[in-house]
C-alpha cells in the first residue's frame, strides 16, 4: 500500500519459494522481486534473476538506485 503497488499476486509463488520480495529504503524507497529458476529436470536451482524494481507508483527508479540493487545483489552471489 506505501508504494502503491500490489505484491500480493505473488503470494503463492513467494510461499512456494519460487519468488522473493524485498523492500530497499536507501538510496530510495524500492521494492525488488527476484524469481527462482529451475533446471531442465525441474529441481530447484540457485540461480535468481530480478524480476522488477519498483519505486513508488511503480516508477523507474534511478540509476543510483539500480546500482545499489545490483552491487548488493553482486556482493551475496559471493
Amino acid at each position: 500500500m506505501e508504494q502503491n503497488h500490489y505484491v500480493a499476486i505473488y503470494h503463492n509463488r513467494i510461499i512456494k519459494g519460487e519468488y522473493f520480495v524485498y523492500k530497499m529504503h536507501m538510496p530510495e524507497r524500492v521494492t525488488i522481486g527476484l524469481k527462482r529458476h529451475y533446471l531442465a529436470n525441474g529441481r530447484v536451482s540457485e540461480t535468481y534473476t530480478v524480476d522488477q524494481i519498483q519505486a513508488r507508483n511503480n516508477r523507474m527508479p534511478s540509476y543510483e538506485t539500480l546500482e545499489t540493487v545490483y552491487s548488493w545483489l553482486d556482493s551475496v552471489k559471493k
